[in-house]
């Protein structure tokens, strides 16, 4: 039997394409090859890791796709690791969602060291642990490749979130943002706000017109969202 040269081509990129598919599931499934549940260590390295990450994806904006690995000891560190993380304002998903960032990770030893390696999009970020006393502490920082540059405040992140029903905090970047009495540029203006203005936002108003209304206690009215920066950024 003869095969024709364009279904030879076609067969070819076919099998490259379904390899190609088959080694990124296998980079974004999460295992740990530890055999021990050890709960002080996996604490210590989820909250490394949530301490690290918010320089880079901001709570509340960033939903992470998780492949797990369903064995017993890296369940319980993937339980762990969704709580602290949902606690912290990020949103977790095991289906594929557009804008999701795709994050796994495998922990193994090396020597006496535990080493955790994150796959992030295309990023990779590894840290490594070890036991002093009956305490686990990291041996350096993280070492990261093709990580995006740091955009996020994340003191900032932890201050605001600890405030309860916080809002979120803006600056104004107009030199002098008219605030309206309803969410319409025709609506009576109420006062101003200079540049630089730190406000406290209490609501976001869908799209009108493709203008977003942020509505702010005081004075209270309505101000134009494109005249404000999120203060959750640097």
């Amino acid at each position: 039997m003869v095969i024709d040269k364009k279904v030879k081509i076609f067969l070819t990129i076919l099998i490259i394409a379904i390899n190609g598919c088959s080694s990124l599931d296998n980079i974004y499934k999460s295992v740990s090859v530890i055999k021990s549940d050890d709960f002080d260590r996996n604490s210590v390295i989820v909250d490394d890791f949530l301490n690290f990450i918010q320089k880079y994806y901001a709570p509340a904006k960033t939903t992470f796709i998780l492949n797990i690995d369903k064995t017993k000891e890296n369940l319980k560190f993937a339980q762990l690791f969704e709580n602290r993380f949902r606690n912290a304002g990020y949103a977790i998903s095991y289906k594929k969602i557009p804008n999701g960032v795709f994050l796994s990770w495998k922990i193994d030893r090396v020597g006496q060291l535990v080493r955790v390696t994150y796959y992030i999009n295309k990023s990779v970020v590894t840290a490594t642990y070890k036991r002093v006393g009956a305490s686990w502490v990291a041996i350096g920082s993280f070492s990261a490749l093709n990580m995006p540059t740091p955009k996020y405040n994340p003191t900032l992140l932890r201050e605001l979130s600890s405030i309860k029903d916080h809002k979120l905090y803006a600056k104004v970047t107009a030199n002098r943002l008219r605030i309206r009495q309803k969410p319409s540029i025709n609506s009576r203006i109420v006062g101003y706000l200079n540049y630089g203005q730190k406000i406290q936002v209490s609501t976001k108003l869908s799209s009108r017109k493709n203008q977003e209304w942020i509505k702010i206690k005081h004075p209270n009215g309505y101000i134009l969202s494109k005249y404000l920066k999120d203060l959750n950024e640097w």
